[in-house]
């Protein structure tokens, strides 16, 4: 090979090879777009809740609370919505770990101090309305629980009186995604501690 062809095959040799790193760029770049898209699909998915319906029942919005650390208690919320033409009963729910799980309401005491306690009729759905499970509020109370258990997403299938069992992907919402949340929740773990240690 001559000089003169090896001058005119050097550009195209540069061009080829620029051409071959951007393309190595691109994939990279695609691979950290989709993880970031992951990322934020994960993080709105606990922000939102999960979902599920059966017949005329929709649970949604529904998520665990992140216990705080060295606590063996967390909790379960979300929206129910009975689209039939018969009120239903939430009267039970369970979580596929070893934990006791039940039906809790929040009261406030004369002198303005919060207590939980199980509602062993459960909470009933209204025909064509719905029932929230909310912090500081009605909730699904999670006893006895390892903490490491709480990861990820849980199945929590929620039982009605007219045999329905709802199961959602609920994610675990940390303790730094609803500062007010958080608040209501350690007020209702101080609350239902105090409690128990009182009985």
């Amino acid at each position: 090979m001559n000089h003169r062809t090896a001058s005119l095959i050097a550009p195209f040799a540069a061009l080829a090879l620029t051409f071959s790193i951007a393309a190595c760029g691109s994939d990279d770049d695609t691979t950290d777009a989709t993880a970031a898209t992951n990322e934020m699909a994960g993080d709105e998915m606990a922000m939102d809740g999960g979902e599920a319906t059966v017949g005329d029942l929709t649970a949604s919005g529904v998520w665990v609370r992140e216990p705080a650390e060295g606590q063996t208690r967390s909790a379960a919320y979300g929206t129910i919505v009975n689209d039939g033409d018969s009120d239903v009963t939430l009267v039970a729910a369970a979580v596929p770990f070893d934990a006791t799980v039940e039906i809790h309401e929040t009261l406030m005491d004369d002198d303005g101090t919060m207590q939980m306690q199980e509602v062993p009729d459960g909470f009933v759905v209204p025909a064509g309305g719905s029932f929230t499970l909310e912090p500081g509020g009605p909730h699904i109370m999670l006893i006895d629980i390892d903490p490491a258990d709480i990861a990820g997403t849980i199945e929590v299938t929620m039982s009605f009186d007219d045999g329905t069992d709802v199961v959602v992907e609920a994610p675990i919402r940390s303790l730094d995604m609803d500062m007010d949340s958080d608040m209501d929740m350690d007020s209702d773990m101080e609350s239902d501690m105090e409690s128990d240690s009182d009985g």
